[in-house]
């Protein structure tokens, strides 16, 4: 019974895992790539369907693996898989394996800090570039905190308060021109409470009146500093916002 319930569950595996990608045409590891002829493919091809489906399997399995942050020793990789399937004991206890992934882990981390150091150094300069340069332009406004801004249209009204609530459209655009969030295109207005933004927003939309039209100029230390967001924004990168208050809110009362 324990045989037959391991054999269930490898094959129910086997099923969700790899079913969906049997249409061959859908493997993006095939796309681009220029296919031996058909009469090389049938000679390559195992006689046994076990032997067929643990290609499959393996290629599969290669495909996923193919981009991987850490250079693999295939040799390595196949025996350890060779060695689990046919219950052979592994060639490093439970001890070792873990101290072979926490050094792994570790490498890896040395590298991404050393990344995005280097990219935070590329991306502070030009910023720094940048806001030198802008600061000397008609119109723009630069702040004791390093915020500069330029006023597109002005409002009336009650300039809101770091504790307020504000209804905003905006655009956010990396110094190359790149988009990375637009309220207007979502075609949905931005409502958040003041002081639950980034450091040049909260300073920035103080300064401006319902109905008015900023362009602000955010350098990383009042942004998203060393670490960036989302993949988009990297580390120590200065960003350029167009802003529009649409209404000061009241402050929702804390339940």
């Amino acid at each position: 019974m324990h045989r037959l319930n391991r054999k269930i569950r490898v094959i129910s595996w086997v099923t969700v895992m790899m079913f969906p990608a049997l249409a061959w045409s859908q493997d993006p590891a095939e796309k681009g790539k220029e296919q031996p002829p058909a009469a090389q493919q049938g000679k390559e091809q195992m006689a046994d369907p076990e032997g067929k489906f643990g290609y499959l399997l393996g290629w599969r399995m290669g495909g996923d693996l193919e981009n991987f942050p850490v250079k693999l020793d295939a040799k390595a990789l196949i025996q350890a898989i060779g060695d689990r399937i046919e219950g052979r004991p592994p060639k490093y206890d439970k001890a070792a394996m873990d101290q072979i992934r926490v050094e792994m882990m570790g490498a890896l981390q040395k590298e991404k800090t050393g990344h995005m150091e280097a990219m935070g150094e590329k991306n502070r300069a030009a910023g720094l570039a940048f806001m030198t340069e802008n600061a000397k332009k008609p119109g723009v406004v630069t702040t004791p905190s390093g915020l500069q801004y330029q006023v597109l249209k002005e409002g009336k009204g009650e300039k809101p308060k770091s504790t307020d609530q504000v209804k905003v459209n905006y655009v956010g655009t990396l110094l190359d021109g790149t988009e990375f969030d637009s309220s207007i295109k979502r075609g949905q207005p931005a409502t958040f409470p003041l002081d639950k933004v980034i450091a040049g927003w909260t300073e920035g939309v103080q300064l401006m009146q319902p109905g008015a039209k900023y362009k602000f100029f955010v350098p990383p230390q009042l942004g998203y500093g060393k670490m960036g967001s989302g993949g988009v924004i990297g580390p120590e990168t200065t960003l350029t916002f167009e802003v529009e208050l649409l209404e000061v809110l009241p402050v929702k009362a804390t339940p």
